[in-house]
């Protein structure tokens, strides 16, 4: 294909924005963030409308998730994260910054403690472990704020991988509803 042409997943991709849409999947780290950030500011400098951000993230990198989330706050539109897949580890940052939070019946949800690898010198290391406490005690705070639970119980379940079914994560305060696939409206018998 020639490189001055656009392929298939550019014009997805055009259309998903066209739609107010945003879809993040796989590993959240650095670029998936970057390339995210930048559509919602787009799609924020450019109408009223509410956007949708579908998640389908099972890990990712702690500061590309803050960095996604305090992206979220400063919108100035209706942000509408629907967790699509396995939403794991800091990747639920994103999620819990939506104006509403909804999930399709088989989403997953695994509450961990983000990793940390480490290395150089002993300074450099301590150093990189008080900033990764930090910003793991910052991504407690911001669930326990949205979740409606105390910083302590979420710590615990981050602690200990935590994972929630779609029903169990409403239940949690993680997202508000459960929403069918193809219509986009609430599912029967759910929440």
């Amino acid at each position: 294909m020639p490189l001055d042409r656009p392929g298939p997943l550019d014009d997805v991709s055009t259309r998903l924005l066209q739609r107010r849409v945003v879809l993040v999947a796989g590993t959240l780290d650095s670029r998936t963030m970057a390339n995210a950030a930048a559509q919602l500011m787009l799609l924020d400098a450019t109408g009223d409308d509410p956007i949708e951000l579908r998640l389908m993230c099972p890990g990712g990198d702690l500061d590309a998730a803050l960095a996604l989330a305090d992206t979220i706050d400063l919108l100035g539109v209706e942000l509408r994260a629907c967790a699509a897949g396995v939403v794991g580890g800091p990747a639920v940052a994103p999620l819990v910054a939506g104006t509403t939070r909804v999930a399709h019946p088989h989403a997953t949800f695994v509450l961990r403690d983000p990793d940390l690898c480490a290395g150089g010198r002993a300074e450099d290391v301590a150093l990189a472990v008080a900033q990764h406490r930090r910003q793991v005690d910052a991504l407690h705070i911001r669930l326990a704020t949205a979740c409606g639970r105390r910083p302590e119980r979420i710590a615990e379940d981050m602690r200990t991988g935590l994972v929630l079914s779609a029903p169990e994560a409403v239940h949690y305060g993680l997202v508000g509803e459960i929403v069918a696939v193809s219509t986009g409206r609430t599912a029967p018998g759910q929440p």
